[in-house]
């Protein structure tokens, strides 16, 4: 991915995907718009960072973050996501992606919503 976005993230003070396990799966325990079983959603709105290498641009949005159970030995056992409140966006993590289709937008970095 070409995208510089590194200079928007320190200026809007927030943190890059790879820390989504450490800072927004211990929230995600509500069950998904969608009722799957495997799927987790926090409930706390996040402002993330969304990088589009099909288009070479970014976005920003407020999305909840998801954890979704992996059935893939060759990974971790959950990967992680980001979802509008009604389920009709999806983004896919940067860092441990529940789907890995590299040109699809992925959130680079986020920060919680007061």
């Amino acid at each position: 991915m070409s995208l510089d976005y590194i200079p928007i993230v320190k200026q809007l003070g927030m943190h890059h995907s790879v820390h989504f396990k450490r800072l927004c799966a211990k929230h995600c325990k509500h069950e998904s718009i969608t009722g799957e079983d495997d799927v987790k959603v926090a409930a706390k709105k996040y402002l993330c960072l969304i990088a589009d290498p099909r288009f070479d641009n970014l976005e920003l949005r407020e999305l909840l973050p998801y954890i979704a159970e992996l059935n893939d030995e060759t990974r971790e056992p959950y990967g992680y996501g980001w979802t509008s409140e009604d389920g009709l966006y999806i983004s896919q993590n940067m860092h441990n992606p529940v789907w890995d289709w590299h040109n699809d937008p992925k959130v680079v970095a986020f920060k919680a919503i007061k």
